[in-house]
């Protein structure tokens, strides 16, 4: 097997599961665990991967975006406490932005009874906030069929004269070097735009978005004012100013 054909299997084998082994891309590829080793740390010198302790390996890099029903099951005990958390720090009288993803989502059902009006170009929030009877915009534009959002030109015009309390963003990847990214340009620079028109930011992290890198970067960690982690934060995140660890609580889902 060339190296180009065996790097691309073992990122594929990588992309399946969360944490390889060594020895298991060996046995996959037919290839020494030796050979295993060189590609890995190829792969590490270019970004794509994290080499972990006791001979196995992680992406840092995902090629593939998982559908919105896909991501919507995925870690939601976790999305479920941040959006709980999420919610206590939004006031009555407030106009408050939420992003279109699908930890942005758990917040909605926490908003009830709060005299806030929402704004989102989350398609997949309509439900909740009807049924929650929250009162709320939604922004139009161009759909993007597979992620569920409005975030074309037509939707950044739409809200240049709104000026929000607060933003409630979620992203593809944090990471310190790349910041925080997402799947499309066009999402990228609407997310930007919003945190340009919010007093305060905030950003929703789950512990599948750590040290991740996704296509389009739209801000620095440093450029919200709170950015809400949950699961096994890493020690350079931990560290940093703005960051909040949730803590785990039970809770009806």
């Amino acid at each position: 097997m060339i190296p180009y054909i065996r790097r691309k299997k073992l990122i594929e084998c990588m992309e399946k599961q969360e944490i390889v082994y060594i020895a298991d891309l060996a046995n996959e590829t037919n290839t020494s665990e030796a050979t295993i080793r060189r590609d890995l740390k190829s792969l590490e010198d270019e970004g794509i991967i994290e080499m972990l302790q006791g001979g196995a390996a992680k992406l840092i890099v995902n090629e593939r975006v998982k559908s919105t029903q896909e991501r919507m099951d995925y870690k939601k005990e976790e999305k479920s406490k941040l959006g709980a958390y999420a919610a206590t720090l939004v006031s009555n009288g407030e106009l408050i932005f939420i992003g279109p993803g699908t930890t942005e989502n758990w917040i909605i059902k926490h908003l009830v009874g709060k005299d806030i009006t929402v704004v989102t170009n989350g398609i997949i929030h309509l439900e909740k906030l009807l049924n929650f009877g929250i009162p709320a915009t939604l922004i139009g534009g161009r759909i993007d069929r597979k992620n569920w959002f409005a975030s074309c030109e037509t939707a950044i015009d739409q809200i240049k004269n709104m000026n929000f309390d607060k933003c409630f963003l979620g992203g593809l990847g944090i990471s310190i070097k790349n910041g925080v990214s997402t799947s499309t340009s066009s999402l990228a620079a609407f997310n930007n735009e919003i945190m340009n028109r919010s007093k305060k930011k905030i950003l929703l992290v789950d512990s599948s978005k750590f040290k991740k890198v996704a296509r389009y970067t739209f801000a620095s960690m440093k450029d919200f004012d709170r950015i809400l982690c949950i699961g096994d934060v890493y020690s350079e995140f931990e560290s940093m100013e703005n960051i909040t660890i949730i803590e785990p609580f039970n809770e009806e889902d």
